[in-house]
């Protein structure tokens, strides 16, 4: 304990002498480190060394700006070969129309009929047919485009859909060719089969009106022929058998009406249904599908940008793990 003796001039009080005890009451932070636990100490001295302010961020990427330059350069020569080496890809449309059935003037429901559904075709194609007409190609060619099924909503057909170069525009032709003439073989029993249950019915029901104007025509000319012997004669039996007689000739008219469209629908059916077919092949579209060159070279120097600043900050963890080893050794 420091203590110090003021004599009484010091203090004005002669005779009286006062001792002044101090005492340090705050340590120096050395000190006071100095006093800390030893683990206490290297946790403090580890935390300060992982601060970073943005200045000596700063000054980092300034003392390595070559790492930063080089890395850019790399990558903007490696996007730049990429963008000029590559080949632009442009989509290519077919058209597929799915088979129906022509029911006729007749029909109480849709004239047309689709022998199956849009959705199940496109399922038909994606799952099954694509896939084995690829297989088929890739035996005689290096690479198939993929083919993509979309439902036309305007008009419930169907669009095949590839990327390729335009140099490759015969096989794509080839390709869809060969999906739409698959799927027409699977469709053709179907179309064939609905439009055999289509006719059958309108022939039942052309059979049918016929028959019953055959009827009519018969009771109409066995009461014609009773009128010419009865002569005038019957009286009130005769204006009852003109009345029938009219009403045999207006049934009749209606008849014929009727079994003028269910003949028409017949011959309808057979020319006017069709089967499953192209509607339009490999439309090409006006520009690239694939990334322009512009996009290739803009990305590279984002890219560039930023894995420049990360070697950089890699660089300068590295050294400093480095030398700090070399001191501790």
């Amino acid at each position: 304990m420091p203590c110090r003796c003021v004599s009484p001039a010091e203090h004005g009080n002669i005779g009286n002498v006062r001792i002044e005890v101090e005492r340090m009451t705050e340590p120096s932070s050395s000190g006071d480190l100095m006093r800390q636990p030893q683990t206490e100490r290297d946790a403090e001295l580890y935390y300060r060394d992982d601060e970073i302010s943005l200045y000596d961020l700063f000054n980092v990427l300034v003392d390595r700006w070559w790492v930063i330059a080089a890395v850019f350069l790399a990558t903007v020569l490696l996007g730049g070969a990429v963008a000029f080496s590559s080949t632009p890809s442009y989509e290519f449309r077919s058209g597929v129309d799915i088979g129906y059935i022509y029911r006729g003037e007749v029909a109480t429901g849709d004239r047309y009929r689709l022998i199956e559904s849009p959705d199940a075709s496109r399922a038909r194609l994606a799952e099954v047919v694509v896939p084995e007409v690829r297989r088929m190609l890739a035996a005689t060619n290096e690479a198939i485009p993929r083919v993509n099924v979309e439902v036309r909503e305007s008009d419930a057909g169907l669009v095949l859909i590839s990327s390729a170069p335009a140099s490759q525009v015969g096989l794509v032709e080839e390709l869809h060719t060969q999906v739409v003439d698959a799927l027409a073989e699977r469709h053709q029993p179907l179309f064939e089969r609905e439009l055999a249950l289509v006719v059958r019915q309108l022939e039942v029901r052309a059979a049918a009106l016929d028959e019953e104007l055959t009827s009519l025509r018969e009771q109409a000319e066995l009461l014609s022929e009773r009128d010419h012997a009865a002569g005038a004669e019957r009286g009130i039996v005769a204006l009852i058998d003109a009345q029938r007689t009219s009403d045999l000739r207006r049934d009749i008219a209606t008849v014929r009406s009727q079994l003028a469209p269910v003949k028409a629908s017949i011959q309808g059916a057979e020319t006017v249904s069709q089967s499953t077919q192209l509607s339009f092949l490999v439309s090409q579209s006006e520009q690239p599908v694939s990334g322009g060159k512009a996009l290739v070279l803009a990305l590279s120097i984002v890219l560039g940008l930023m894995g420049g600043v990360f070697a950089a900050l890699f660089w300068e963890f590295v050294a400093n793990a480095r030398r700090a080893r070399k001191e501790s050794l």
